[in-house]
């Protein structure tokens, strides 16, 4: 009865098509693409649907052209999705902000899917609380297009708490952890050895220093202990060491 019923509305839906209505020809489409009205799943017949709705103007069969080259890792992603979002596609605009995001998709660009995931926050549609939390990750970790800035990714983590997304808390909690490093670190002996010996902050040896310390000693059983316990006492040591007449020697 089942195969029955979807011939019967796959007949409908092919006559409807053939005559020009869209929403036939997208159900047509998406049939061959999620394997459903008893056809097998075709990625090449569902793209021949959406490119005869692209002839017709349809902005989400465009996006949906994009995600299809998105998954093929296709030069034509950015086409579909651009040619899209021009018309002020969501889903393209999203789609967008992904592909630039993502390593997977081999065109990170920072700054391009900070521009696309600012877009959805600002329209407040689509995925836009996400938006918020990607764009915290980004500035988060920083690129060579995006600057690392810890109180923007603050800011946007702590948006996205407030709209509902319980799960940034761990990131909210750690960027505040990073943020009190960096500023320990202006106290730590290393450092103060090192500005003695007149090396830059990223140094080799204070980058070893930091690795050791947040890949190794953090994960050990008494690891975090150690590591506050360094923060109270070390400023005080270099405040110390500072005051005598001398300090550089010591340092040295």
């Amino acid at each position: 009865l089942i195969e029955a019923d979807n011939a019967t509305a796959l007949k409908w839906y092919s006559k409807a098509a053939d005559g020009g209505n869209g929403d036939a020809m997208r159900t047509i489409a998406c049939a061959y693409e999620e394997g459903k009205l008893g056809l097998n799943k075709d990625e090449s017949k569902a793209c021949e649907w959406f490119n005869r709705l692209i002839g017709s103007g349809d902005t989400k069969a465009m996006s949906n052209l994009g995600y299809y080259y998105l998954e093929k890792k296709s030069d034509r992603v950015i086409e579909w999705f651009e040619r899209a979002a021009n018309y002020g596609e969501v889903s393209a605009i999203q789609g967008l902000a992904i592909t630039y995001n993502s390593e997977r998709y081999y065109m990170q660009d920072y700054s391009k899917a900070l521009k696309y995931w600012q877009k959805l926050v600002d329209m407040k549609k689509g995925s836009w609380v996400m938006a918020l939390s990607a764009i915290g990750h980004i500035y988060r970790d920083g690129d060579s297009t995006v600057k690392r800035d810890y109180n923007k990714a603050l800011e946007y983590y702590k948006r996205a708490l407030a709209e509902g997304d319980k799960e940034i808390v761990g990131c909210i909690e750690d960027v505040e952890e990073r943020m009190r490093r960096k500023n320990d670190d202006n106290c730590f002996i290393t450092t103060a050895v090192c500005e003695t010996l007149s090396k830059p902050d990223d140094c080799y040896e204070l980058k070893i220093f930091r690795d050791f310390r947040d890949n190794w000693l953090l994960n050990q059983k008494d690891g975090k202990f150690l590591i506050d316990e360094y923060y109270r006492i070390a400023p005080q040591i270099v405040d110390s060491i500072k005051k005598l007449p001398n300090s550089k020697e010591i340092f040295f």
